[in-house]
């Protein structure tokens, strides 16, 4: 679901899309993928 993610933009100046908003998946990848983001900004 892109809804928050499509109301935000523009909106703010860093948006990210990650976990299931990209793609449905396992609880652990998307989890990772928060983490690693998260480490980058």
């Amino acid at each position: 679901n892109n809804g928050l993610y499509d109301e935000l933009q523009g909106k703010v100046s860093e948006l990210y899309k990650i976990g299931d908003c990209v793609k449905p998946r396992k609880a652990l990848d998307a989890t990772r993928e928060g983490a690693d983001l998260a480490l980058k900004v």
